[in-house]
């Protein structure tokens, strides 16, 4: 990411109506109330039919998404491949930035997706503004690439 880009911050909007303990998972959120409650779930979870939700993606509908938090396992190998993105854009010098699934994406549609695993490069990168690297509110982009990593619940042993 350029260092000349600085962080710019969305103007504070009461958004006291939203009931975190009851989000209605049928209606369409803003972009601000996205990252509105995205910003509050990073204190404390919520809980939505009995399973912990710690972050939402969001559909072209505008529909929250709930990201129940994954397995050690699941995010042990999405660490792994993480580090050997970053290793691999580092030592070829590639210049692009690597995230993880708490890095999301305002894609054409309209979607906010977080992947397990993303690459955007440098060109990319270095055409983004503030809006775009500090908020949802900005012209939608796309990373280079994303990688999923499967869900271990089904393998026992």
């Amino acid at each position: 990411m350029p260092k000349s880009k600085k962080r710019v911050h969305s103007p504070l909007v009461d958004m006291s109506y939203l009931d975190l303990n009851n989000l209605d998972l049928d209606r369409a959120y803003s972009l601000r109330e996205f990252e509105y409650i995205s910003e509050q779930l990073k204190n404390r979870p919520i809980k939505i039919k009995e399973e912990f939700v710690h972050h939402f993606e969001r559909d072209k509908a505008g529909k929250l998404v709930p990201m129940p938090p994954t397995t050690i396992y699941k995010e042990a190998v999405v660490a792994k491949i993480a580090y050997q993105l970053e290793d691999w854009n580092v030592g070829t010098k590639q210049g692009g930035v690597v995230t993880t699934s708490q890095g999301g994406f305002k894609l054409g549609n309209g979607e906010i997706r977080a992947p397990d695993v993303a690459f955007t490069s440098k060109e990319i990168c270095h055409r983004l503004s503030n809006r775009q690297i500090w908020t949802f509110q900005g012209e939608a982009f796309s990373p280079t690439f994303v990688i999923e990593v499967n869900d271990f619940d089904n393998i026992q042993g």
